[in-house]
């Protein structure tokens, strides 16, 4: 078949065409990617959900590994899922098929999966001695009235776990400032640990949005003392411009974040290192459909999930045959990738 510009298609036939030409695109077509991209025979593949063209030996083969997590096959260039291609349809329904029963194991254990989460979340006994006081409470309501708990206490008690667990980084990561910022800190989580029976969605935005804002105050301090002996306009400036972001009346949200630490890296040019931290931002806990974990399958074929807590490079056992699993060959994936995953190959493949 030509393609319009009258040059052989480079895809098989009976498969949508691939837009790439391998004269007039050559270039991006034979893009290295698998290795053979560039030989005169490639045949490539057209990935309709994401538009790729992809050299086909190279994407059967990626197709085909199979590294133990649960999830739809995905777009070796941008990750993402793949739920139409006839010429591989094997793959993609073999994978579907054990996302299909991923959910299905999930459903019916959901409440066992979600205790050993939280369990796991709550146990760690390396923070804060006042910190870890309060995760203990937690973790104690947890094993005592679990079967008792209703969904919005869950995700109250999760979310009061993961506060306590990024209030102790903000409260780590800068020593000089610890005593100073503690109060703040302490009031931030006093505030979360108040909550009895649910919290709100915007509740959790202030307060994380607040952890945040505390996690970049050190940086904020250390301006300020700099500048008492240097008194150069555009410090002053922007000292100025974080001032005002800082105040209580403005609500802390990424975008606020993303400016202040502009302008302390812009500070930097004249004063030198400021002590600003890389802290990863704390996601809002949404606890509907799979977040917390990640699912793989056993070399006998058994599901099993691994909490979102750092644990995976842990070898462990399969809990219904016994053979080894976790370890470092393990590579977790976003959150929520199993999630949405679930909802979309569920409808398309009807």
């Amino acid at each position: 078949m030509k393609l319009p510009c009258g040059h052989p298609c480079v895809g098989f036939c009976g498969d949508p065409c691939p837009p790439l030409c391998r004269t007039c695109d050559r270039e991006e077509l034979t893009e290295i990617l698998f290795g053979s991209e560039d030989e005169d025979d490639a045949r490539f593949v057209l990935l309709e959900d994401c538009g790729h063209t992809i050299e086909a030996e190279g994407l059967k083969e990626w197709l085909a590994q199979d590294g133990g997590e649960i999830g739809m096959k995905q777009c070796p260039r941008c990750k993402k899922p793949i739920y139409n291609n006839r010429r591989y349809y094997g793959f993609l329904l073999k994978a579907y098929k054990d996302v299909e029963a991923v959910k299905k194991k999930y459903f019916r254990e959901k409440k066992t999966v979600r205790k050993q989460d939280l369990l796991l979340l709550l146990q760690d006994s390396s923070l804060n001695p006042d910190l870890t006081t309060k995760l203990r409470r937690l973790e104690s309501i947890v094993e005592q009235t679990y079967r008792h708990l209703s969904d919005a206490e869950l995700n109250l008690v999760q979310f009061q776990g993961s506060i306590i667990h990024r209030a102790n980084s903000v409260l780590t990561q800068a020593p000089q400032y610890t005593r100073k910022l503690a109060e703040k800190v302490h009031f931030v989580v006093s505030r979360v640990m108040e909550q009895k029976l649910r919290i709100t969605t915007q509740m959790m935005e202030e307060i994380t949005g607040e952890l945040q804002r505390l996690a970049i105050l050190p940086a904020y301090w250390n301006l300020s003392e700099k500048l008492i002996q240097n008194d150069e306009h555009i410090l002053m400036s922007i000292h100025r411009r974080i001032t005002k972001i800082f105040s209580p009346t403005v609500k802390f949200n990424d975008e606020k974040e993303r400016e202040v630490r502009e302008l302390l890296k812009e500070s930097e040019k004249y004063l030198g290192q400021l002590g600003i931290t890389d802290a990863e931002r704390m996601e809002i806990i949404n606890a509907m459909g799979l977040k917390q974990g990640h699912w793989y399958k056993c070399p006998k074929g058994h599901y099993y999930c691994i909490a979102n807590c750092g644990r995976a490079v842990v070898e462990s056992k399969c809990p219904e045959c016994g053979k080894p699993i976790g370890g470092r060959n393990h590579r977790l994936r976003s959150d929520n990738t199993v999630a949405a995953e679930l909802f979309t190959a569920r409808n398309s493949y009807r």
